[in-house]
């Protein structure tokens, strides 16, 4: 979002608490609609519009990442597949430095390479101002040997107009290898500038384009201050013959920027202030770049800017304007006063030059107090703003809004940049020192690349080492111990044990936590820092920690450490016992009905399968046979017990006796005892060789219920006695189950 919609809201709630007669140069607000601007509504100034350099489309599908840069939108480097006159960018007419990338085929040949076998890179340049224009790859974003080449009228078929191999100046890896060179240019005119290489040279490459100034012409160009009647850079409006601002009697003030210190604060909890001002999406689990940025006055006048004039307490009255226009109410944390609204400007840029993240600090308070050296004349303070010269202020890396909300950002290495007064609105000795940049690597974040621990627990090991991207909430400053992440979905729930206890495995004093859902953000369900008995290389400093886990959910471990700890460990992860089908609430028979009692299927919460045992293919009674309608004992496929004939509480033979004694046909609870009489069972029981009445003479009439002849007294029914009186007493109790579970 442009920067021109806090300036409307500001004008909004001006207009609401009183008139302000210097804000009527722009009533409507200044977005001007270019996204390569960023727009306020000075006090005293009125519309200013400062060129960003924000990522942009330029509309040409042949360019990839395309970015602001002097007001305009230039495309980026050459996609795939387009040949270098199809993705020409155009630069602005001011001076201009681009950076970005040669790859691809080569397309297009010169007088300094004529094989032409490195891809080019072609930029459009029309210049407002005709002279010497310098054309440059000097410097050390320019990685290769560069050939530069210029042409008039066209890309293809143009006239080359000028050509240089080794300027000779330096770039990145050769004190010779850039190129350097002048050009008299006429104003209006296209000169398309080649970034190309030396004989297959190509890769990453700073192309400066240096424009013609004409002192005189009324007209501010390249680093003129200013030019005749375009004076309003000048604090006096009186500009000398050689384009430069006449001094105030009383001098000016000449602010510089120093970033001091900077650093990552990972999973940040920031004030609500914070993020009423726009500095952090969220109050949790923000990343933060922070960083501390010291504005010196190094000129021959004080900076004065006054009192804010605002309400108090700022907390009340968030983001309101102030009497004096040039200010608003703060309720960052720390703050809580007045801010002199838009002075510095904090951005990320990536590789490719592009702004990745822009600060969203509102404002400053500005005053003496700050510095390395004397400070003879402290004069102002957040009541009455500025900074006399020789003082410096300093905003300490701490406070609130000081950083760059950087969530999301990708891992690499990037420029930190913190520009003061970025819209010109202050009028100084110099703009030189205005910006001051660092590098700083953002590191892999512990979630990225969580490593996977088995459903059913193990063993894990693993080395935490690096910066701190987490913090858990037990331990001490776990915020700068690196750490090591894991993601863990058990297949089981119930109770589970997490622990780092190993006296050799384990080197450091280790924290543990677990989170539920986001691994960033998400709720913390245990921590555990030093638990009892839990021994490490340096002692009882291992973790354990216990929690009820359910089956599928995805829980987030985090090994940290201890104030600062780092080192070599040993993750055990033990998982809950998995529960009997009759136990573990899941209907596994597919009934409507789950476990023990509620299943008819199990006999107790112990039983290893919910399906009746008539139906579970298993012969549950050793009788030889298996299941409903296999098996006697089974009275339908949904009888939970499979009971022999004469111990199953039915009358299998039909003749009006059920089960041993009642029934003649049973001699037993045997699991081989029938209830049909032996000799009328169409089996010869007794071995004579003769079966059932009336062939067997043993047997008196059908309904007797033996054979006794044969090797009854050898192999018979006697040598089955001692089996059968040992069966009693288990068939007896499955008899007592039979009865309280038939109707």
């Amino acid at each position: 979002m442009k920067h021109s919609l806090l300036a409307i809201v500001a004008l909004v709630v001006a207009l609401a608490v009183g008139p302000a007669p210097a804000l009527a140069d722009c009533p409507t607000g200044c977005d001007d609609g270019n996204p390569c601007t960023d727009d306020i509504c000075d006090p005293g100034l009125g519309c200013v519009h400062s060129s960003n350099t924000l990522p942009c489309t330029d509309g040409n599908a042949c360019t990839t990442n395309d970015a602001c840069n002097g007001g305009v939108c230039i495309g980026g480097d050459r996609a795939a597949g387009c040949a270098a006159c199809d993705a020409v960018a155009t630069l602005p007419a001011a001076s201009t430095v681009v950076r970005g990338t040669t790859s691809g085929a080569s397309d297009l040949a010169s007088s300094c390479d004529p094989a032409g076998a490195s891809p080019e890179r072609v930029f459009r340049w029309t210049p407002s101002t005709s002279g010497v224009a310098t054309i440059r790859t000097c410097g050390l974003g320019t990685l290769f040997d560069t050939i530069v080449h210029v042409r008039t009228s066209s890309c293809g078929n143009g006239t080359e107009a000028l050509c240089n191999d080794d300027g000779p100046c330096a770039s990145g890896v050769s004190g010779t290898e850039a190129s350097s060179a002048t050009l008299g240019v006429t104003a209006g005119t296209d000169y398309y500038i080649v970034v190309d290489g030396w004989n297959g040279a190509q890769g990453q490459f700073e192309l400066s384009v240096v424009a013609p100034t004409v002192c005189g012409n009324g007209v501010r160009e390249g680093e003129e201050a200013c030019d005749g009647p375009d004076a309003g850079g000048c604090a006096t409006g009186q500009c000398t013959q050689s384009c430069t601002c006449t001094t105030p009697p009383g001098g000016l003030p000449d602010l510089s920027s120093e970033i001091t210190d900077w650093f990552f604060d990972f999973d940040a909890t920031v004030a609500w202030g914070d993020v009423a001002e726009g500095c952090a999406e969220a109050e949790t689990g923000v990343d933060l770049l922070r960083l501390g940025v010291k504005s010196r006055n190094v000129g021959t006048a004080d900076f004065v800017i006054g009192p804010p004039g605002c309400p108090s307490p700022c907390t009340d009255h968030p983001l309101e304007v102030c009497a004096n226009p040039a200010f608003i109410c703060s309720p960052a944390q720390g703050h809580n006063h007045g801010h002199y609204t838009d002075y510095a400007r904090y951005e990320l840029i990536d590789a490719n030059d592009q702004t990745v993240v822009v600060g969203h600090k509102q404002g400053f308070c500005l005053k003496d107090g700050y510095d390395a050296g004397p400070c003879p004349n402290h004069q102002f303070d957040c009541n009455d703003q500025g900074i006399s010269k020789g003082c410096a202020d300093l905003y300490e890396s701490t406070l609130g809004c000081q950083y760059l909300d950087i969530t999301g950002v990708p891992a690499g290495t990037y420029t930190l940049r913190a520009i003061v007064d970025p819209f010109d609105r202050i009028s100084e000795l110099t703009k030189t020192n205005n910006t001051s940049a660092v590098t700083v690597t953002i590191p892999p974040h512990a979630c990225s690349n969580p490593v996977t621990v088995p459903p059913d627990g193990g063993t894990l090991t693993g080395t935490t080492a690096g910066t701190s991207t987490l913090s858990g909430g037990c331990g001490a400053s776990t915020n700068v111990s690196p750490e090591v992440g894991f993601v863990w979905t058990p297949n089981v729930s119930g109770e589970a044990t997490l622990d780092t206890c190993d006296a050799s495995a384990t080197a450091f004093d280790t924290v543990l936590y677990v989170r539920e859902g986001a691994c960033r953000g998400g709720a913390q369900v245990a921590c555990n820092d030093n638990a009892t008995g839990c021994n490490t290389a340096v002692g009882e400093k291992g973790s354990r920690v216990s929690l009820s886990v359910v089956a599928g959910q995805t829980y987030n471990v985090v090994v940290d450490g201890a104030n600062g700890g780092a080192g070599a460990f040993r993750l055990n992860v033990t998982a809950p016992t998995p529960l009997s089908a009759c136990a573990n609430g899941v209907d596994d028979d597919g009934d409507g009905a789950i476990d023990f009692p509620a299943d008819t299927g199990c006999t107790s919460t112990s039983d290893a399968s919910e399906q009746p045992e008539c139906s579970d293919t298993v012969d549950n009674d050793g009788d030889g046979m298996i299941d409903y309608q296999g098996d006697n004992g089974c009275a339908s496929p949904a009888d939970g017990l499979e009971l022999p004939d004469c111990a199953d509480g039915l009358d299998n033979d039909g003749d009006g006796a059920i089960d041993f004694p009642a029934d003649a046909g049973c001699d037993s609870t045997s699991p081989f005892a029938r209830e049909n009489p032996e000799c009328s069972d169409g089996v010869d029981n007794d071995g004579d060789g003769a079966i059932d009445h009336p062939a067997d003479t043993q047997c008196a009439a059908p309904s007797s219920p033996r054979e006794k002849g044969g090797l009854c007294g050898l192999l018979g029914i006697e040598a089955l006695l001692p089996a059968v009186l040992a069966l009693r007493g288990r068939r007896t109790t499955r008899r007592a189950v039979r009865a309280w579970r038939t109707p």
